[in-house]
């Protein structure tokens, strides 16, 4: 199926799309286009998941219906898109997509609120497309949110998951001076306006600082180790490295042989992300060609800073991961409950923890992630079934910044003890709270990371994962 819902291409108004759940289809979840008279449309609290895209926009149907007056741009649309969480279950899948057909100008397509972004596999999970000017922007929720002051209260997947398994290394890593302990020799690049300087106050004491901001040669700048090293026709190779920014941007990161240097090939060619917060990237690539050649890392003026750690690129034997032993959809289209059983510890993406079975109400879906082992058991709550239809101890926003509020869900009336263990059962911190107390704050000393949150009333004892970022 190309669309599971598709809908806005005549003279839609007023129209509620809710709490629908849409999944496996070959192009998107839902499609809403428009016309020039679209409005009051709202896209509102559905699960798509593992579409090719979950949340599909446009403006193309501008030219049909009532109203249509040549040259079919219109600048905003009243669209509410909120509460949708949209997950992408593979890196060649988006969250969401937007097709910008009439006009230079980018289309404001409406309000988008508290919709959640799941893309484990790759974070550049939103993408618009301009067809007039022919540009073409991959964003992550941060930046977008940023850039379009959109989707306030919404969040991202914490994971970054891989999407394969190393079952064997060969030999040891290649590339020179990859740590840059004590400086960063062995490092050079063009155009030569870029500087290359030694840091040691971000990553791992000691990295490499890019700086380019003079673009009077080129508007991109490529970073490279000088010492070649070989890569195998055939081979798979894993490339890893580490990567924070002061400012939004990406590099395009990949293995250029020396048969490679007159054109725009490269091995294993792929954009990562970089801001203020630290990325460990790790990808895959089986190399097409026998040469010597170096790792490259090319980024814009426009994004010209960026701070480079432990740069590594192993000859690898690789095995393909199923990327649904580690996240499932559960589906009830009975008019009654129903009870699933789960082998191991999952969790929702609202932080619940379910291990042995989860019930669903009737016509209720709920995505689910997988735990490590033992998760569930580590802060000595039995193993029970649990009820994915929302605790009165719900805590948000989650994932939540380090040394911020968190606010709970009314519970009984009774007092409620909160306690907040590591993944491994180790209790960091506990407070009691009074009756009608709907607000917390984290600890200061509560580091970023993986915690479960036990919430105690009475004899009622909830917990859910929270991700502190």
């Amino acid at each position: 199926m190309c669309h599971g819902i598709y809908f806005g291409n005549y003279s839609n108004k007023n129209t509620l799309v809710q709490r629908n759940t849409v999944t496996n289809c070959s192009v998107s979840g839902i499609h809403v286009d428009h016309t020039m008279v679209s409005s009051g449309n709202q896209i509102k609290d559905n699960i798509l998941f593992n579409n090719l895209i979950q949340l599909s926009l446009s403006d193309y149907s501008n030219y049909n219906g009532p109203g249509a007056t040549a040259p079919y741009y219109v600048p905003s649309f009243n669209t509410v898109y909120s509460g949708n969480i949209l997950y992408a279950v593979t890196k060649d899948q988006l969250c969401m997509q937007q097709l910008h057909v009439y006009g230079a100008n980018w289309v404001d397509f409406g309000t988008f609120s508290n919709n959640m972004y799941y893309a484990p596999y790759n974070d550049r999970s939103i993408f618009l497309h301009n067809h007039n000017t022919t540009e073409q922007r991959t964003f992550t929720l941060e930046r977008w949110q940023s850039e379009w002051n959109e989707d306030l209260g919404s969040t991202r997947s914490p994971l970054h998951l891989e999407d394969k398994a190393v079952t064997e290394i060969f030999g040891t890593n290649p590339v020179p001076n990859s740590t840059f302990a004590s400086n960063v020799n062995g490092w050079g690049g063009w155009p030569t306006q870029a500087l290359l300087t030694h840091d040691q106050t971000h990553l791992d004491a000691g990295c490499l600082k890019v700086d380019f901001s003079n673009n009077a040669s080129s508007n991109v700048f490529t970073l490279k180790h000088n010492t070649l090293i070989p890569v195998q026709n055939g081979q798979w190779y894993r490339m890893k490295f580490s990567i924070v920014s002061t400012l939004f941007g990406e590099v395009e990161v990949g293995f250029k042989g020396q048969t490679q240097l007159a054109g725009l090939e490269m091995e294993g060619r792929n954009h990562v992300t970089f801001d203020t917060g630290r990325r460990d990237a790790t990808f895959y690539f089986q190399s097409t060609i026998s040469d010597q050649g170096s790792c490259s890392f090319a980024n814009t003026y426009t994004e010209g800073t960026y701070f480079l750690d432990n740069v590594q690129l192993d000859r690898v034997s690789v095995i393909d991961l199923d990327p649904f032993e580690k996240q499932q959809l559960l589906i009830n289209d009975q008019g009654v409950s129903q009870s699933y059983t789960l082998d191991g510890c999952w969790s929702d993406l609202h932080g619940g923890l379910y291990n042995g079975a989860v019930t669903l109400p009737a016509y209720t879906s709920v995505v689910l992630v997988k735990e490590p082992e033992g998760s569930c058991m580590t802060t000595g709550v039995e193993a029970s079934e649990a009820q994915a239809d929302g605790s009165s101890n719900s805590l948000y926003p989650n994932p939540v910044s380090r040394g911020s509020e968190l606010n709970l869900l009314p519970g009984a009336g009774a007092q409620r003890m909160v306690r907040g263990f590591t993944m491994n059962g180790e209790l960091v911190w506990e407070e009691r709270i009074d009756a009608g107390i709907r607000v917390i704050g984290l600890p200061a000393d509560l580091g970023p990371g993986a915690y479960v949150v036990q919430i105690t009333e009475g004899d009622r004892r909830a917990q859910q994962r929270l991700i502190v970022l």
